[in-house]
């Protein structure tokens, strides 16, 4: 491909039932990147000195609670979520009462704003982009925990926030939300996880199949973090087509063998078949192996108990779906992308089974960090110069995560990792100046759009305040690691 040529055909992530890789003609693609626009990320505003971003108990810090807005409430009954489920509250009790926000669909601020009441009556809107992080009445804390399904709080805000804020959901039944708000409250005690023996599972399809560069550029450099790094070496496990084989018998062997704390996965997720909206939807996002099988949800929970653990898949639809998708127009009518897209919009916005089976397990996971849209090739590496962008998922699943002094929870974790939806932002503007100018910069506005939405996409699962625990001396040559 000729330097500053758009690609003729597109390439994702996403499984359509049979051997073969999802591949599409593009659409109009110098027109869609032109058109769409990246929210801008706001300017982060700190006290004159900065607060520990790890201590969400710190007033400057904070934690805070997202709900639906419930207009049959009185304000001060608003206030006090006293229609949140039972453990919400019991939370929010041992949480010091922490403020209680409320999402306005129908609001026209409901973009720039969240509703804040109180138990006086009065109802503020703090601004999303420029409030300060903290408990103030005119303050947005910086841990946030959307407890609604992306039905009634889209994942749109949680795109939003994600550029300043450290940002988790809890979408379960009952007695999924018992348990999991049971072990976030007494944070995991026993658990059974092993931080120190991570699993990173890593399909490869071959050919034009993108699952070779998810393999290569994201499943690859964090297992050489992870095994690098002298408190992990030991026991850290990668499962690719070279060690093994990534089939979900071996995934399921060494979930039960390892009892891992960090597992990671790249993979196509399922998004098949498109004529049948109830499989589809029982189905969605569930990792598709090297053998073009997967493994349901319930079959991982006979196999092995979450207890802990922390879960990143980098596939398509594996955090779930959403009614509007942030693609629309990329791809040619009649394209395997276009009815994939357009089957997995008509199932409406909903959380994908395998995160809520392991959020609400007996005894649940931590958290759970996917995707709600496909991953194009474009995001992963940059097209001209094929240099790796994923560094800061690297960072995020080893860096953060494994300090000793002070594990990095995993809201916080992932800051670097959409930090560059601002710059995108900025990169939009300017490159729509130069392609009005008639530059030929089509190719560098697409793959900044694909970037910018691919991140947005990326949401966490689970409270955002949640950390590995282990006492200071379980990590073996800290120093030598660079911890």
């Amino acid at each position: 491909m000729a330097e500053g040529e758009l690609p003729g055909r597109l390439s994702i992530n996403a499984w359509a039932g049979g051997p073969g890789a999802v591949n599409g003609a593009a659409g109009d693609l110098a027109g869609w990147a032109y058109r769409q626009a990246i929210p801008a990320i706001g300017r982060v505003l700190f006290a004159e000195r900065q607060p520990d971003l790890l201590d969400w108990t710190d007033t400057r810090v904070g934690w805070g609670l997202i709900l639906a807005e419930n207009e049959a409430l009185s304000v001060p009954d608003r206030a006090r979520a006293v229609d949140a489920p039972g453990p919400i509250r019991d939370l929010l009790s041992d949480r010091s009462d922490a403020p209680v926000f409320r999402y306005r669909p129908d609001s026209p601020n409901r973009r720039t704003t969240l509703m804040r009441y109180f138990a006086d009556g009065r109802a503020l809107p703090p601004d999303i982009a420029a409030s300060e992080f903290g408990l103030g009445a005119t303050k947005i804390p910086y841990y946030l925990l959307i407890c609604a399904s992306p039905a009634d709080i889209p994942w749109e805000l949680q795109y939003l926030l994600n550029t300043r804020f450290a940002v988790g959901r809890l979408d379960l039944d009952d007695q999924g939300l018992a348990n999991y708000v049971a072990a976030l409250r007494c944070d995991w005690p026993a658990a059974t996880a092993n931080p120190f023996a991570p699993v990173v599972w890593a399909t490869d399809h071959g050919g034009d199949d993108m699952s070779g560069t998810m393999r290569r550029y994201v499943a690859n450099p964090v297992f050489a973090a992870l095994s690098g790094d002298p408190s992990l070496r030991q026991d850290a496990v990668i499962l690719d087509r070279d060690h093994g084989g990534a089939t979900s018998a071996a995934l399921l062997q060494a979930l039960a063998g390892q009892a891992p704390g960090l597992i990671v996965t790249t993979s196509h997720g399922v998004t098949y078949p498109a004529d049948d909206p109830a499989r589809l939807a029982a189905d969605l996002g569930l990792l598709v192996d090297e053998e073009l099988h997967y493994a349901a949800a319930p079959d991982i929970l006979s196999a092995w108990e979450p207890d802990g653990a922390i879960w990143y898949a980098h596939a398509c639809c594996s955090a779930g779906s959403s009614a509007e998708t942030i693609y629309a127009g990329i791809a040619a009518l009649g394209s395997d992308i276009t009815r994939i897209l357009t089957s997995v919009a008509a199932i409406g916005s909903r959380t994908a089974p395998l995160p809520r089976a392991l959020l609400g397990a007996s005894r649940p996971a931590r958290a759970f960090i996917g995707h709600v849209e496909p991953t194009f090739d474009y995001t992963i590496r940059q097209p001209e110069t094929r240099q790796a962008l994923t560094g800061a998922l690297t960072a995020a699943l080893h860096d953060s995560l494994y300090q000793e002094d002070k594990p990095g929870r995993v809201g916080h974790a992932f800051r670097r990792y959409f930090e560059p939806i601002g710059t995108a932002a900025t990169q939009q503007d300017m490159l729509q100046k130069d392609y009005d100018r008639g530059q030929p910069v089509e190719r560098q506005l697409l793959a900044s759009q694909l970037t910018a939405r691919d991140r947005m996409s990326t949401v966490i699962l689970g409270d955002p305040t949640v950390r590995f625990t282990w006492p200071s001396t379980a990590v073996s040559g800290a120093a030598g690691s660079g911890h």
